[in-house]
């Protein structure tokens, strides 16, 4: 009667209910003796050929998860694990895709019982399902063109009129081929590592197939099977086909999609450990993505990848990137234009890698095209590859200045643009850049940083009027240049100016953007480190930048102000800096009474720091009654300074 209530369960509409009855079912068989087991066992399976046989999908989900649990209560040359073959093969493209979720764990269970003898008995039906459900470019017949179709285990099918699964209209769409190749995982993966099958050239074929299949879950769950192969597969099938192989590979480590490259990363382990002996041969193919995915922003490749590098090349990094740099610097060339923002952002990190890591003579005739890809990555709507590719930028002027120098006067135009970015590290990265330039180029790129922050500061001298500008926060994902997209307009090196860089109604000359400002106060900074004596003269001028009352958003420039404002002082001397130290004085006070946060504790701790610098009691000396008590009011930062 325990029993009988337990398959009950499984009959039930809610998984919960059926995961309660599977646990029964286990519960009853394990407990029980061996004379009564073997009772209980023949009832399980009678029942459970009823549950598969039902016309209800729940009955036969529930009678496919019992049948993995109870083949470990059968000896190998029983009946009931042929029983459960032919009822897995024949419900293998089953109406209801958990049902054939389910089903392919029946066949991981079976590989695991049965041994090697199961796969010469199955594979043929398993290749002809997933053959039959995709056409002979790898595109399923009637697969959803947007590709962000759920995967096979999410999918929930409608019912028709009889409350059944809608088979017809299911396998028309082809929809067998996700959980199909799933199956030919789990069947591989049921046999484990110790086991070697002879696969075949047929087999390889067409789990590449899969992998320009339109829909992604597809590409992923094809990635996945290979990997099972890969492991499972003899030395000799494998070396028979390891150039078809190395060729599918390198399309899922350069996919769009990170849940692709993740499932061909682990392929890509399992491929090169097991052709160790041989695997130089497929570094052409395979290097590039690997080193790239490297630095992939989705966690999962990243790491992967890592481990994976140093698996395989160990020490040897270096030297053979450097070997292959030609088809590395293409494959990066090609992955900065690529549809993904995410695999855009990582090629700028390893464009930069390059510079400063291989061999300088290797890499030095591919700087000026690696430039113009950062060039490119400068102006793409996503801000995160924006700010990747001009910390790339700086490390190739840094390391190459010669190579840099015939493209600089490109690279200013951006430079410039970019301090008015929407978004604030865009704006410091750009700032720092610059200064990297000045360190770099000297007295030229001295004399054009001085200049144009003359042009900024006077601009914003003269406005008078309030401007409804951008979001401080950069939330916008709309790129101050994102008029030009990252393939609308390629940059080459012969480009008489960089597209959509800069024109007459967007250049930083004209604009009344406070972050243009935001960004010059970030540029004087850097100028400040350079060349001190050049930044004094603007000393007086960003004063006045404190009481501009056109800026909407002139707390947040403020912010950046008083933070910077410190550091600027201590880089021009003390000497230089006190005769302005008054005119700081009345903004400082008014953003610490202001009641913005933000305002109050820049303003506050740049108080704190300008004391320090040129002495509380000089400090002290040029502040009014009010402003002396506002400071007592606040102990934090008086105490701060006499205990120094």
């Amino acid at each position: 009667m325990e029993l009988e209530h337990a398959f009950e369960k499984l009959k039930d509409k809610k998984q919960l209910t059926r995961d309660s009855g599977l646990a029964d079912v286990q519960s009853i068989l394990s407990s029980s003796d061996t004379e009564k087991r073997q009772t209980d066992l023949e009832i399980a399976v009678a029942k459970l050929k009823e549950l598969i046989g039902s016309d209800c999908w729940e009955e036969r989900h529930g009678g496919f998860s019992t049948a993995k649990a109870l083949l470990p209560f059968f000896n190998v040359d029983t009946t009931f694990p042929r029983e459960l073959e032919e009822l897995t093969l024949k419900h293998l493209e089953d109406g209801e895709v958990r049902v054939r979720m389910a089903v392919g764990e029946c066949l991981y269970a079976l590989a695991q019982h049965q041994g090697m003898d199961l796969y010469s008995r199955v594979k043929n039906q398993v290749c002809k399902s997933i053959d039959d459900n995709i056409d002979e470019k790898g595109i399923k017949v009637a697969d959803d063109p947007s590709a962000t179709t759920a995967p096979a285990s999410e999918k929930k099918e409608e019912a028709n009129g009889n409350g059944l699964p809608d088979a017809e209209k299911n396998l028309s769409e082809g929809k067998c081929l996700e959980t199909s190749l799933k199956a030919l995982q789990r069947l591989m993966e049921g046999f484990g590592g110790d086991i070697k099958l002879p696969i075949n050239s047929e087999m390889w074929v067409l789990v590449r197939k899969t992998f320009d299949h339109s829909n992604r879950y597809v590409r992923e769950t094809g990635f996945f099977t290979l990997a099972s192969l890969c492991q499972s597969a003899t030395p000799e099938s494998l070396k028979c086909d390891d150039a078809l192989i190395a060729e599918g590979l390198a399309l899922g480590l350069s996919d769009n999609w990170s849940q692709v490259r993740y499932a061909a990363s682990i392929a890509t382990r399992n491929f090169m450990c097991r052709t160790s002996s041989y695997n130089r041969s497929f570094y052409p193919q395979l290097l590039p993505a690997m080193c790239l995915n490297r630095y992939y922003a989705a966690e999962g490749v990243r790491l992967f990848s890592q481990e994976t590098w140093k698996l395989i090349l160990g020490e040897s990094g270096r030297e053979e990137v450097a070997n292959h740099i030609e088809g590395v610097v293409k494959h990066y060339i090609s992955q900065s234009c690529a549809e993904n923002p995410l695999v855009r952002e990582s090629t700028c990190h390893c464009i930069g890698e390059l510079m400063v890591k291989i061999d300088r003579e290797k890499i030095r005739p591919h700087v000026q095209p690696l430039i113009v890809a950062l060039m490119n990555c400068y102006q793409d709507p996503s801000w995160h590859v924006r700010d990747a590719a001009c910390s790339g930028l700086g490390k190739a002027i840094t390391e190459f200045p010669e190579e840099a120098e015939q493209l600089v006067f490109k690279l200013y135009e951006l430079w410039f643009f970019h301090l008015g970015d929407k978004v604030s590290s865009v704006r410091e990265n750009t700032a720092f850049v610059l200064g990297t330039a000045m360190s770099t180029y000297k007295a030229e790129a001295i004399e054009k940083v001085v200049a144009k922050l003359h042009d900024i500061f006077k601009l914003s001298e003269t406005l008078s009027e309030p401007h409804h500008c951008h979001s401080p926060t950069g939330l916008q994902e709309k790129s101050c240049c994102s008029r030009v997209g990252v393939h609308a307009a390629v940059m080459t090196l012969n480009s008489p100016q960089v597209d959509g860089a800069v024109d007459e109604s967007d250049s930083v000359s004209d604009s009344i953007k406070w972050e243009t400002s935001d960004g010059a106060i970030y540029l004087l900074r850097e100028l400040s480190k350079v060349a001190p004596e050049r930044a004094v003269e603007f000393l007086p001028v960003l004063a006045k930048l404190t009481q501009c009352p056109g800026f909407q958003q002139n707390q947040f420039l403020l912010e950046t102000l008083f933070r910077l404002l410190p550091l600027i002082a201590q880089n021009v001397g003390k000497k230089h800096f006190k005769p302005y130290l008054e005119s700081y004085i009345n903004p400082l006070f008014s953003a610490l009474t202001s009641g913005q946060r933000l305002a109050e504790s820049a303003s506050g701790t740049c108080i704190s720091k300008l004391m320090t610098f040129v002495g509380p009691n000089v400090f002290k000396a040029r502040l009014d009654e009010f402003q002396l008590r506002a400071l007592q009011a606040r102990p934090s930062l008086y105490s701060s300074q006499t205990s120094q």
